[in-house]
């Protein structure tokens, strides 16, 4: 039986990385496998900060150094805020 933290990473799997369920229990299981000390709801928020990325069918942790802030210019009605 899935739970909601569960529920939530497999939303966050879908959209981020467009993993459908089938095959996003296997690879965020596998994620926590190799985590002992991890959780589901650990993994939703790794995925919502951008601390993993899925490469070559696997999550991977993705170094501190290498997570950047994205610049995102905001515009509303095709105006720069």
């Amino acid at each position: 039986m899935l739970t909601r933290d569960t529920d939530k990473v497999l939303s966050l799997l879908l959209m981020r990385f467009d993993l459908y369920p089938n095959s996003a229990i296997p690879v965020a299981e596998a994620w926590l496998a190799k985590r002992s000390d991890r959780s589901w709801d650990d993994l939703a928020q790794f995925i919502i900060e951008d601390r993993v990325v899925y490469e070559g069918g696997v999550l991977i942790d993705q170094p501190l150094q290498q997570q950047q802030k994205k610049n995102f210019q905001r515009i509303y009605r095709g105006r720069l805020l």
